[in-house]
Formats: C-alpha cells, structure tokens, sequence
C-alpha cells in the first residue's frame, strides 16, 4: 500500500482565494481590514475607508463678477478747459490699477483727474480702444517730447505701465540720435529747459523718467556747455503753456534748474568725468530704463558683475551713472581718422564760406539791379 504525500503549496501573493480561511484571515489583518479597529490603543495604522469623507477642489475661486456700469472721468484744473468722458468701468479697470482700485466700488460714479491735460488723456483713451500707442499731432503747438513726456508722466499716475513704457521707448527715439552724434552740443538739442521742469515737478526723486531725461541732457551736452551753463546754452527763456501745474506758462532757464533740483546738477557735474568722444555712453538703452520703472531701490548691474546704486552721493535711487563705453582706439585716436576729421571740417568750412561769398553776390546784384532801375532812362 503506498502512502502519497501532497506537498503544501502556499498561496501565491496576488492570486485570488475563495478559501474561508483566506478571506478569514484577510478580515482581521490590520492594514487590509474593511472596518475601523475597535482597540482603542492600535498599535498600527489603520487604512479603513471612508466614504463620507469630503475632498476640496484645488482649482481657482469663482472670479468676481464682471464689472459693470459706467464712471465719469473729468479732465483739466481749469474749469474753462476741462473735458468729460463717460467710459466702460471694465475698460478702465482692464488698463489702469488706479481704475481698477476705484471701480472696485460699486458706489463710485465720477473721478477728477486736476495734473493732465485733456489732450494726453484722449490720447490714452485712444490707446485703450486700440491698444496701439499713438499721439495726435493735430493741436495747437504740438510737440513729441512734450507730449511723449505727457503720457509717460500720465501711466506711471494712472499705473498703466505699459502705456507708460511705450511712451518711454518714443521719448528715447527721440533722444538717441543726436547722442550718437559728434557734432552734438546743446544748442542741437530738442530738449528745452521746460521739459525738464515738468519732469522734475510731477514726479519723485528716483523716478525713471527722471533718469531718462538727466542722461539724455548730458549726452547731448559737451563738457564746454556744461561748464559754462547759463552762458552758451541761453538764448531767451524757454516757455511752455502746459508746464509746471498743468495750464501755468512757465519760463525757466537752464541755470535756474541747475539750482533749483541737486539731482540735475548732480547729473551735469558726474557727466564731466566723460570726455565729449564718449558722452554717447551716457544715455543707457532703453531696456535699462524699462526694466527699472517702478523700482523703488534699483541697481543695474554693470558687466564683469559690478554693482552700483543711485546718482553721485545718493542711496536707494534707479540708477547708477554708467561706465565709460569708448569708441574703438583705431577709430579715435589714428592718424587717419583724426586727418579725415580735419579734411571733413575744412571741407564744410569751405562749403560754408562759399555759400556766405554767392550771397553777398546775390545781394550786390540785386542792388545794383534796384539802382539801375531808379535812374531815369535817357532819349529813345
């Protein structure tokens, strides 16, 4: 008689059991178990499953409603030239943090803007309709760095700073040219005393604009003009009808804002320090501006990782004054640039000195022309 031994076979982790045994056993383990444990001291976790448990979203809140409704902007400090405009509060709020700020109120009706003029903000309403940045050159006296300087000054107080950069990147057009000129001096540059005034008067000490104006000067400047400031770059005082508060004429000279602001003199005696070959290095890009508006602390830095902060003797201001950026040695100092400089100069002397001699031609001509005519004609 032979005995057959079965082997015990263990079950295979993953396989399914219908055993009694199997599923008695699975009931009570601790980590597999359907039902909280009833020891009031459990020794391990339990992994009990709980179907009234409540799960939070993790996308964003609701947003708030739409903005509705209508706010009535009035323009201008004097009542005879104020103007009024009745816009959208979701196209306000869409552009301006000032107008989102306000419009939050539900209650809020109307606003007076008293600092710009209502030509600078049609033009900014003409931006928010068509996100395209434009001025309208059909006013009375209508200039670009006014205007420009205008719309700058008008985002950084509206906080529209996208407005405000694009008026930033029109005003450094307008400046870089002539910086990059060696024939600049002051009597070439389009900047006037008063824009500067209006600069220095609506915004703070630090601002970018500030900045931008202060460098473009002394770019524009030789070292002669700002040593003899007050003298060379006079003729009659400038004026401008939107100056100062916005509808006061003001006439300014350039000595009286030398005296009157420490930072535009700071700027004039820092630039001194650069000869007139490399006084283009003063006016940064105009990224370098950008990228600073709105900082109050800014430092830029310099390459080779060199830092520097504020004007000459200033703290925690947007700018340190940039490091020379000469042009290259072949080109300044050989004798075939300084010999093709010279022959230039001669040239445009002589062009100009023959220009003078057919004019005072021209004028003997014609009054010899004027003194035959008044003599009487003799017998036919």
């Amino acid at each position: 008689m032979s005995v057959i031994h079965q082997a015990h076979v263990l079950p295979h982790p993953f396989a399914r059991h219908n055993s009694s045994r199997y599923k008695s056993s699975l009931s009570h383990h601790p980590l597999t178990s359907r039902h909280p444990s009833t020891d009031p001291h459990p020794t391990q976790p339990t992994m009990a499953l709980n179907h009234n448990r409540t799960y939070r979203s993790a996308s964003d809140p609701d947003p708030p409603p739409p903005l509705t409704g209508t706010l009535i902007v009035t323009v201008g400090a004097n009542p005879s030239t104020q103007r009024t405009w009745t816009l959208p509060k979701s196209l306000l709020a869409r552009h301006s943090t000032h107008f989102a700020a306000l419009c939050a109120s539900t209650s809020l009706s109307q606003t007076t803007l008293q600092n710009t003029t209502p030509q600078a903000f049609q033009n900014y309403v003409d931006y928010m309709h068509s996100s395209i940045y434009t001025l309208n050159p059909h006013i009375v006296g209508f200039r670009p760095i006014h205007q420009n300087t205008l719309a700058a000054i008008l985002g950084e107080e509206l906080g529209a700073k996208q407005y405000s950069d694009a008026a930033m990147r029109q005003l450094h057009a307008i400046f870089e040219p002539l910086s990059r000129m060696w024939i600049s001096h002051a009597r070439l540059s389009p900047i006037r005393a008063a824009d500067v005034e209006v600069v220095c008067v609506r915004t703070g000490e630090g601002s970018v604009l500030r900045r931008l104006f202060f460098d473009a000067v002394t770019s524009h400047w030789t070292q002669t003009d700002v040593l003899n400031i007050g003298v060379g770059t006079e003729t009659d005082a400038d004026t401008d009808v939107d100056a100062g508060q916005m509808g006061e004429e003001v006439a300014v000279t350039w000595l009286e804002l030398y005296n009157r602001y420490p930072g535009f003199r700071d700027a004039l005696m820092e630039s001194l320090r650069m000869k007139d070959a490399w006084r283009e290095a003063l006016l940064r890009p105009v990224e370098e501006y950008l990228k600073c508006q709105g900082a109050e602390e800014g430092v830029i830095e310099r390459k080779g990782g060199e830092a520097g902060g504020g004007e000459l003797g200033g703290r925690g201001r947007a700018f340190a004054r940039p490091r020379p950026r000469p042009r290259p040695f072949h080109r300044s100092t050989s004798s075939r640039h300084m010999r093709q400089s010279v022959e230039a100069r001669e040239e445009n002397l002589g062009e100009i000195m023959r220009e003078d001699e057919e004019d005072e031609e021209a004028v003997v001509e014609e009054e010899d022309f004027e003194v035959d005519a008044d003599r009487p004609s003799g017998p036919g």
